[in-house]
């Protein structure tokens, strides 16, 4: 499963980010902000009216851009597209989170474990 989400990040990063370099950026520092609110964003199923592509998935901008407003692209001061950039890295951060808890579960059942021997 850990590997199938890693996949996934990649695909992702891989298509939607720009210019990564360091020396393009200033005021660097570690994430600050509450990435869990990436749990609420709400997958849909649709179908594209532009070419009339049935069985589409994805999300859609208004919705994201309630969720937390660095999800979505403005234009004119509305969303109209999805920040791939911003959900990436939530996602990247809630993974680590989660990656975390596990090694602590898994120390702890292995402590468990070596109890009940």
């Amino acid at each position: 499963m850990k590997n199938i989400i890693f996949i996934a990040i990649l695909i992702i990063t891989f298509f939607a980010c720009a210019n990564e370099y360091e020396s393009d950026k200033t005021d660097i520092e570690n994430l600050q902000v509450d990435t869990s609110v990436i749990y609420s964003l709400t997958p849909r199923q649709y179908t594209y009216i532009p070419d009339g592509t049935t069985g589409c998935v994805g999300f859609i901008a208004q919705e994201v851009d309630l969720v937390d407003t660095n999800f979505s692209k403005k234009q004119d001061g509305l969303p109209y597209n999805i920040n791939w950039d911003s959900i990436t890295t939530y996602l990247v951060n809630e993974i680590q989170k989660l990656n975390k808890r596990i090694k602590v579960l898994e120390e702890q059942q292995q402590q468990t474990s070596s109890i009940s021997l």
